[in-house]
């Protein structure tokens, strides 16, 4: 259960890492 939940608050970090990530590059340019 409390693996599951880390695991599915990594994938939802991973996701807004990577949107905030190419708003920046997108930003950048």
């Amino acid at each position: 259960m409390i693996k599951n939940r880390l695991l599915i608050l990594d994938k939802l970090n991973i996701s807004v890492v990577s949107i905030t990530f190419k708003k920046w590059r997108h930003y950048s340019k």
